[in-house]
């Protein structure tokens, strides 16, 4: 879904006929249903028309494919452990934070917030939270663990800053491990110059609950 914005159309209600066979067998039949997916500007075939698709925009993310299959490739030969360490490696590596988008700088490009802003190959495209959790994501679902109890999910909720009492929208990963615990992986407080850069934010666990939110001290500071 990374070439749409987000937004949709779909009917509220059903539409039918009823009908007899000629053996006098009564039937229901329901009209087709019709969901329409708003497309990203910059993948629309016709720039006025908000639900039209370039497919050749669209299959140029083809080379994103390829360097996604890429960083699975080099981790291949690794363990479970160092496999997602070197998914988080190279997604930092890959791309920097989208400060112009986060601060609302630049609202009419979805791109930041999709995973083909960091296998793109591009280094003037960056993404926001949600970017890096869906691209390790990815990753994580393209990967066959030696041990099949590792798995990955992706989660949202509010991120609150150090003497703050309210939080920002926020997006990261859980990863199930092997001794049977979930342990917090937050890709974009992990790259550098976050306040997770040395891996404070990534398989690490939390005290908390789900109802009450979660805490973690780094350096003094509670989360």
């Amino acid at each position: 879904m990374y070439w749409s914005t987000g937004h949709s159309t779909y009917p509220t209600g059903l539409s039918y006929s009823w009908g007899q066979e000629e053996d006098g067998t009564e039937y229901i039949q329901l009209e087709p249903l019709e969901f329409k997916f708003q497309v990203d500007p910059k993948y629309r075939k016709v720039p006025e028309n908000e639900y039209s698709v370039d497919t050749e925009k669209t299959g140029s993310t083809a080379g994103a494919v390829e360097n996604a299959k890429k960083i699975l490739d080099d981790a291949s030969g690794k363990d479970d452990y160092h496999k997602l360490v070197s998914y988080k490696d190279a997604i930092c590596d890959l791309v920097d934070y989208n400060d112009a988008t986060a601060s609302g700088e630049s609202e009419d490009d979805m791109g930041p917030w999709a995973l083909v802003y960091v296998f793109d190959g591009n280094p003037d495209t960056n993404v926001v939270c949600e970017g890096y959790a869906e691209a390790f994501q990815y990753l994580c679902d393209q990967t066959d663990f030696e041990n099949q109890e590792i798995s990955a999910y992706s989660v949202t909720g509010d991120l609150i800053p150090p003497g703050e009492e309210t939080g920002r929208k926020h997006k990261w990963n859980i990863v199930h491990m092997t001794d049977g615990k979930n342990y917090m992986t937050d890709i974009t407080n992990s790259d550098d110059d976050s306040i997770g850069e040395y891996n404070e934010l990534f398989l690490t666990g939390m005290k908390g609950s789900v109802g009450e939110g979660y805490q973690i001290t780094i350096d003094g500071m509670t989360l």
